[in-house]
């Protein structure tokens, strides 16, 4: 959950999204307060449709979800033991990691291939967080969410990748320096594009020393022109964008990894990219194993 944002921040998309005549002010009249109310049920109800819109879509399996079957294609990352060696001592110095190029050229190829349609994500209501969201994997759901795909699909093929003993030797050899087993939880995937946002924020985060989180960021594609207009997520000092740490400088197959026990702020400004094109990401968290 998104926390610690700014409030000048917020009132920035307030306006963005509500429109000009939101009124932001500590002392407001009955029928200003009336007209935000108006506003805001007017953004809910815009994407309320959107989102049932895409319902109805799904119920009906307008789909080519077998189109570009890649039979007996097995997914991989490119990443080798010397590499995920430094890799690790970097992540433990600085908190954060970026690796380019991280799945291998076919499997990455093939994801971008079979890559769902925007109607199989649900906008996120939110001014906060404006995009799309959609794939949510928990533990025993991953025959639920892909009962409209092939096994042979390679969106499927990706997801199967993150949950498997191979992806597993990889983050716990990254995170070797925890001395703690590492498990995946929280996948999720997104679509991004022209006007949509994430605010500079915190994640809220569980007071524990047997959570210890890390935030993972797989960049698919999107405005690999410019990064930061295509909404790369960067990493900042502060809850703005005036103090950046590292922003991505690719967005195509690259990963970000960063600790949530180092409280960075985080986000993308609003996404300035051409008609059509998308940013798609795949999210995970990396938290320790209450199983010793």
């Amino acid at each position: 959950m998104a926390t610690s944002f700014s409030e000048n921040e917020l009132n920035i998309l307030r306006k963005k999204f509500y429109g000009k005549f939101y009124t932001i002010k500590a002392n407001m009249s009955f029928a200003e307060k009336l007209i935000n109310k108006i506003l805001i049920y007017n953004y809910l109800f815009k994407f309320t449709l959107i989102n049932i819109k895409r319902k109805i879509f799904r119920v009906f399996k307008f789909n080519l979800s077998k189109k570009n079957e890649i039979q007996d294609f097995n997914f991989s990352i490119n990443l080798d033991d010397g590499y995920i060696e430094k890799a690790s001592k970097e992540l433990q110095s600085k908190g954060y990691l970026f690796i380019e190029n991280f799945f291998e050229e076919k499997s990455h190829e093939n994801l971008l291939k079979s890559w769902p349609n925007i109607n199989y994500f649900d906008h996120v209501k939110k001014i906060t967080k404006n995009y799309n969201v959609g794939f949510q994997y928990k533990e025993n759901n991953f025959a639920k969410i892909f009962n409209n795909f092939s096994k042979y699909n390679g969106f499927y093929k990706a997801y199967e990748l993150l949950i498997s003993n191979e992806l597993k030797k990889f983050y716990n050899k990254l995170l070797l320096f925890e001395n703690q087993n590492y498990l995946i939880t929280n996948i999720s995937s997104s679509m991004a594009t022209d006007g949509d946002s994430l605010i500079c924020h915190q994640d809220g985060i569980i007071n524990s020393e047997n959570i210890n989180p890390y935030k993972c960021i797989y960049f698919v594609d999107g405005y690999e022109q410019n990064p930061i207009l295509g909404g790369a997520t960067g990493l900042y000092n502060e809850n703005n964008f005036d103090s950046p740490i590292f922003i991505p400088k690719s967005i195509r197959n690259s990963l970000i990894i960063f600790a949530n026990s180092k409280q960075f702020s985080h986000g993308f400004k609003t996404i300035d990219c051409p008609k059509g094109i998308y940013r798609k990401t795949i999210n995970f968290q990396l938290i320790r194993s209450q199983i010793s």
